[in-house]
């Protein structure tokens, strides 16, 4: 598994969170996050805007490794585990 460090870019949306962009104070950090669940880790940061439509479009999460994925129809991309657990800022963001 690889890893990238996207520095102050969003993981999902690729925007700068750094300050003066305008997304610092409400950035949330995020450590190696496997958004398309193709094996690439991911380290950096979620803007507000990205954090707000994941919520909003009731994202669920792996409760076997962890990936967030989609409305949790069918099986985990990353680990094909059939069972799921509502959203949870906790455990998708630390």
């Amino acid at each position: 598994m690889s890893k990238v460090d996207l520095g102050n870019l969003c993981v999902h949306c690729r925007n700068d969170t750094s300050f003066g962009s305008g997304r610092f104070v409400n950035r949330y950090p995020v450590f190696d996050l496997d958004v398309d669940g193709n094996g690439i880790e991911e380290t950096g940061y979620c803007c507000d805007e990205c954090e707000q439509d994941c919520l909003e479009d009731g994202y669920i999460v792996c409760s076997n490794c962890g990936m967030d994925y989609g409305d949790g129809c069918g099986e985990c991309p990353q680990c094909e585990c059939k069972e799921s657990v509502p959203y949870d800022r906790k455990l998708h963001h630390f």
